[in-house]
């Protein structure tokens, strides 16, 4: 999926424990979940393409 800052100030965005600059306007291509998606949308991020498959769940 790729994210979008789409605000009028620049953004980081951490994931996997790099902290990634975005720019007014700026994306970035990573692999999220749906809920993932929903959560960077609701940080005022455009979300856009496919989401991920969730990692199974162990049944330990």
């Amino acid at each position: 999926m790729q994210i979008k800052n789409i605000g009028q100030d620049a953004r980081t965005i951490s994931r996997d424990g790099i902290d990634v600059p975005l720019l007014p306007g700026s994306a970035l291509d990573v692999e999220l979940t749906k809920d993932e998606a929903k959560a960077f949308e609701g940080l005022g991020f455009e979300v856009t393409g496919e989401p991920a498959k969730p990692a199974p769940k162990s049944k330990e």
